[in-house]
């Protein structure tokens, strides 16, 4: 028998959501008939002498659950799930992110900034 490889990736996140849509992301994320769109650009890397950011593809990304972070209200510890494609020859080839991974993230509304770890 066969087990797959864990897999854990660490990102920055370059932008964000604002706190409203964080909240009402993880109030709906089981219903099926509302669904909240929740965009983070994750920085995959750099191009371009570190000029230009390549950011990771991802979809489908549900909030399930928010801590805050300091006490402050603008910081958050989030936890959830989201599509990506973590080979970055094949987002060019096929453009489609194909894997489901469970995250963990801080994340400051206030600057729209945090950093993010993927896990499968």
């Amino acid at each position: 028998m066969r087990t797959e490889e864990k897999i854990t990736r660490s990102f920055d996140i370059v932008g964000g959501p604002c706190k409203d849509t964080l909240f009402d992301a993880c109030k709906y994320a089981g219903n099926k008939d509302m669904r909240i769109a929740v965009d983070f650009k994750i920085a995959y890397g750099h191009t371009g002498g570190g000029s230009l950011v390549i950011y990771l593809p991802v979809s489908d990304i549900v909030i399930l659950g928010i801590e805050n972070e300091d006490g402050s209200g603008e910081s958050f510890n989030l936890k959830g799930s989201l599509t990506a494609n973590l080979d970055i020859d094949k987002v060019y080839s096929s453009g489609v992110p194909t894997t489901r991974y469970s995250f963990k993230a801080y994340f400051s509304s206030k600057t729209r900034k945090g950093h993010i770890t993927l896990t499968r």
